[in-house]
């Protein structure tokens, strides 16, 4: 999926596109450094937050997984240098349909809204068919996933994705902007306008076995679903791709299998929200997940705490490092 939304992302005309992680698996991080090696992305650590003492494990505390720090950190990063940024997930892309590109589109929105702080997008989730799990990345056939899907119905929801402007906002979150600067106000845009597309549920099989009646043969197709997503645009993303991979010597990797990563921390999920687990801040650390056998690479950081009166303390990253392990999920 980070390939994808990376492809996208670049060809639509995003100047810079930040990828955080906590944990990957180890083929992920090597192919996420090789984009980053070809100036396409960069990889920024965000290591879990240290624990005080062993009854105060901090990282437990934080809401969502950490997401808002890691978009406030982002903001603040770039405010003041960018004209646009864009919060969303890997999961979560924006094809322009106002525009030929991510600005022209913005403009063409901010002209129609001049107090705007923000856009916010509904979501079009997708149903993705593949088979390239177990094939060397090499193999990889981005054109072919980008033409394999097929589409529910966009409706409107407070879980939008959205595109900021930064001189504006003094907060970000995961759905809008937060705080906004003055009267500034975020505007939504219709389904009929455009949405984001969410690539939501993945199914390992290839187009072929589902029939032509049941998949719409790619986001080419814009009578069905409503994108500007051309043939040729599909065509060069490829082709941009397997320069990637081949000028970083990664075409023979093989990935491993996330299946079983990604079903356990949907059922972790699934708990949470069903009531089982029961927490205010939740995330994948209040689960416990068995040993799997799959290398991962994990960002670690040294703090130094800084105690503020008696009530507080602060922890300042001083360095962070990686190192390898079994499991995605320390």
């Amino acid at each position: 999926m980070l390939v994808a939304a990376i492809g996208i992302w670049r060809h639509y005309g995003a100047n810079e596109v930040v990828v955080y992680y906590l944990s990957a698996l180890e083929t992920v991080y090597r192919l996420m450094k090789a984009y980053e090696s070809s100036g396409l992305i960069r990889l920024e650590s965000f290591p879990s937050l240290p624990s005080f003492d062993d009854n105060v494990h901090l990282f437990e505390k934080i809401e969502w997984r950490n997401q808002p720090s890691a978009y406030l950190d982002c903001l603040y990063s770039y405010r003041e240098a960018a004209q646009y940024i864009i919060f969303a997930d890997p999961d979560d892309v924006l094809v322009p349909k106002l525009g030929q590109t991510y600005l022209s589109e913005f403009e063409q929105l901010f002209e129609r809204w001049p107090d705007a702080s923000g856009f916010l997008y509904n979501r079009l989730d997708l149903e993705i068919y593949h088979d390239s799990i177990g094939k060397p990345i090499g193999e990889f056939r981005l054109d072919e996933l980008l033409q394999n899907y097929k589409p529910r119905n966009c409706a409107p929801t407070p879980a939008t994705k959205y595109a900021a402007i930064p001189s504006r906002i003094i907060g970000a979150w995961i759905h809008n902007s937060g705080r906004i600067v003055g009267d500034f106000v975020d505007h939504k845009i219709s389904c009929e306008e455009n949405s984001f597309l969410h690539f939501r549920t993945w199914f390992q099989s290839s187009a072929q076995n589902q029939g032509k009646d049941a998949l719409v043969q790619g986001l080419t197709n814009s009578e069905k679903n409503k994108q500007t997503f051309a043939k040729e645009n599909i065509q060069m993303m490829q082709e941009h791709y397997q320069q990637v991979i081949r000028s970083n010597n990664v075409s023979d990797m093989i990935p491993h299998d996330g299946e079983m990563l990604i079903r356990l921390m949907e059922n972790c999920y699934a708990q949470r929200h069903a009531g089982i687990i029961t927490t205010k801040c939740p995330g994948p650390h209040m689960c416990s997940f068995p040993p799997v056998n799959r290398t991962c690479v994990l960002a670690k950081g040294r703090y130094t705490f800084i105690a503020a009166k008696r009530t507080m303390k602060f922890s300042v990253l001083n360095s962070a490092q990686y190192e390898t392990a079994d499991s995605c999920f320390r």
